[in-house]
């Protein structure tokens, strides 16, 4: 029987555990999944995600939450670093290379197109307004035309003065277009980019000592600056105004919001996953803790990307 949940009940899933929060006083884990590392997760539908395991794209049944299962997997050009969803088709990056894998058989998933300029890239997501558009995060912020889905093209792309390599997230602000937010590999530089019109993004560098990751909501920007986490108010997208600070015990790989929840994967001597109350923003209160342990028991295997859909959260984790 699949287990309905509510508001503030996600359901976790990740390469080891997956959780579901009974209520907003605890995490219960559910089951379990150990068949190899997990560097990214992205939603298919509400039964299936798809996970990059090494140089394998993988699609995963979820539908028991206790026996989540491959039904199906393809080799892609090299170790999978990112991917997301548009359609029947996957988006995988793997370095220098872009694969475009379709997905219409979730048992057998075909590489149908590849796609390169040379430029290494590490992260991609598609246009979060649904239009035809792919973003390329590394050497370079590259904008890809998927009218064609399973033949990208180059629009344009937006040099930087250092790679997009960690992290980079999309912001629809209510009143202004669509923003990206992206962190740079010297963990110095965050670049705020405008993709009103895609076919010319304007960019913004903000000096910010040690990005590490982040998590952005209506009007409001987390950044992982360790040992703080600092809340922005991004009423202006490319003017982000420090409101205050606050520090969770480990290093965080990776945040996310969902409701008024910020969700943080946190590794010290231990990891774990912190649940904390944005109700207030200006005024975040940590609502409940989980102890993670990986495979064999690795207590410092890090969440590395935690992805959202409706009332579940997905987590991937590697060694």
């Amino acid at each position: 029987m699949k287990q309905e949940l509510k508001l503030h009940q996600p359901f976790l899933t990740e390469r080891a555990n997956r959780f579901a929060l009974p209520d907003t006083n605890g995490m219960t884990l559910i089951g379990k999944w150990w068949h190899g590392s997990c560097e990214s997760v992205a939603v298919i539908d509400s039964d299936h995600v798809a996970i990059g395991n090494g140089q394998l794209l993988q699609i995963l049944r979820i539908f028991d939450h206790g026996q989540p299962r491959v039904i199906g997997e393809v080799a892609v050009s090299g170790k999978v670093f990112d991917l997301t969803i548009r359609g029947r088709y996957a988006y995988v990056v793997n370095g220098g290379i872009l694969d475009v894998v379709d997905i219409t058989n979730f048992t057998q998933p075909v590489v149908i197109q590849t796609w390169s300029n040379g430029t290494p890239y590490r992260l991609v997501q598609a246009d979060k307004r649904g239009w035809d558009f792919l973003y390329l995060g590394g050497g370079s912020l590259t904008v890809l035309s998927i009218s064609t889905p399973g033949n990208p093209q180059l629009v344009t792309s937006e040099a930087i003065y250092q790679y997009i390599w960690w992290d980079m997230k999309q912001y629809m602000s209510p009143d202004s277009g669509l923003f990206l937010y992206a962190q740079n590999s010297e963990g110095v530089w965050f670049d705020v980019f405008n993709l009103t019109d895609p076919a010319n993004p304007t960019r913004r560098a903000i000096e910010m000592l040690r990005v590490y990751s982040f998590a952005v909501t209506d009007h409001y920007l987390f950044v992982n600056n360790a040992p703080f986490i600092t809340v922005f108010d991004i009423t202006d997208p490319m003017m982000p105004d420090s409101l205050t600070r606050f520090i969770l015990p480990g290093f965080v790989y990776d945040m996310t919001v969902a409701g008024d929840s910020l969700y943080a994967g946190v590794s010290g001597t231990s990891s774990w996953l912190y649940t904390i109350d944005i109700t207030n923003p200006d005024i975040p209160m940590i609502r409940d803790s989980l102890l993670h342990a990986g495979p064999g028991h690795y207590l410092t295997a890090p969440l590395r990307k935690i992805v959202t859909l409706d009332q579940r959260l997905f987590l991937s984790t590697t060694l």
